[in-house]
């Protein structure tokens, strides 16, 4: 890791840490990276972004851990160490893998979807997740408050249906933070 490529995913970063995580100097930072054989995440992003965290005055820790099918497999180690963290940030498909499921009480945990130093310098990384996270909440209303759903398109895809709508209880909410914000939670 070069400190040409630090400097490119800083902004990226700092959006995740600060901006998502909501991490401030002198909190404990654990990242999750994924031990695999063909890992679906860059290795060396839990390093590069700890890196980042160290400059913000962050501590940091990092572990490696095989994804899993569900929490019931859950990996020990990893929850341990989660119970000594202020903030946790999978870049792994544990995270994703557990994101309707997490177990509780473990501070504030983040899901990445910044799968390699290219995602996380690029603007998908980098646009104030604040305002994004704003954006999101509003649209979400707005579908919550719809009845029926159509999406059409020119090569003639034309669907419709019905929302489960006036209530919460029609989306199924993630147990974590998702890093862009970028889909929304299932309607049921």
């Amino acid at each position: 890791m070069t400190d040409h490529d630090l400097e490119r995913i800083e902004p990226g970063a700092r959006n995740l840490l600060v901006d998502c995580a909501g991490a401030i100097a002198g909190d404990h930072v654990l990242f999750v990276g994924e031990d695999a054989d063909d890992p679906y995440f860059a290795p060396g992003l839990c390093n590069a972004v700890s890196k980042i965290a160290n400059k913000l005055g962050m501590s940091t820790e990092v572990v490696f851990a095989k994804p899993v099918a569900d929490v019931a497999e859950f990996p020990v180690a990893v929850r341990n160490a989660m119970s000594h963290a202020d903030r946790t940030i999978f870049f792994s498909r544990l995270g994703d893998q557990v994101r309707f499921d997490m177990p509780r009480g473990l501070g504030k945990v983040v899901m990445t979807y910044t799968l390699d130093l290219e995602y996380l310098s690029a603007p998908f990384a980098s646009a104030s997740f604040t305002t994004m996270k704003r954006i999101h909440d509003a649209l979400l209303s707005l579908i919550l408050k719809s009845g029926t759903y159509r999406i059409s398109g020119a090569c003639g895809t034309d669907l419709t249906s019905e929302i489960a709508s006036g209530s919460s209880d029609a989306v199924a909410d993630f147990a974590l933070d998702l890093f862009p914000v970028m889909i929304f939670p299932p309607l049921i």
